[in-house]
């Protein structure tokens, strides 16, 4: 791993406010949750690749961290998290 790469200290799941869809959390040692990005697209139901490249331009993405995310099949990958 990176040393600059960011320490996931837990991956949970989480209920998003307003929408009750199940998303997956990272918690780093801070203790905020990050959200990925393409979990909010999914529950939303539009395109993470066009909404990611939208999304930069916002204030919103100031916090957007890129951290690796443990998936069940394809093992760990950077995604993009809120």
């Amino acid at each position: 791993m990176n040393e600059r790469e960011p320490v996931v200290i837990k991956q949970t799941t989480v209920t998003l406010p307003f929408l009750d869809d199940e998303v997956p959390a990272l918690y780093l040692a801070d203790g905020r949750p990050y959200i990925p990005v393409f979990a909010v697209c999914h529950a939303l139901g539009i395109s993470p690749a066009s909404s990611i490249r939208r999304w930069r331009n916002l204030a919103l993405w100031v916090t957007a961290r890129k951290l690796p995310f443990q998936t069940k099949k394809q093992g760990r990958r950077l995604v993009w998290c809120l």
